[in-house]
């Protein structure tokens, strides 16, 4: 028996995707919160961008 390998297909980049606006508000949020506290994580962010939403 032999055994064929096939070819691994090749995978086409699809790029960055345009920033949503609640992305915007969260990266907004983060780097404010980024000022006051270098130790804030992006979760902390996204909860305060939802209370500001």
């Amino acid at each position: 028996m032999s055994s064929k390998k096939h070819a691994k297909g090749t995978r086409k980049s699809k790029g960055k995707r345009a920033q949503t606006p609640w992305m915007k508000k969260v990266m907004e949020c983060y780097h404010r919160m980024k000022k006051q506290n270098p130790n804030t994580k992006l979760g902390d962010a996204m909860k305060q961008a939802k209370k500001e939403m």
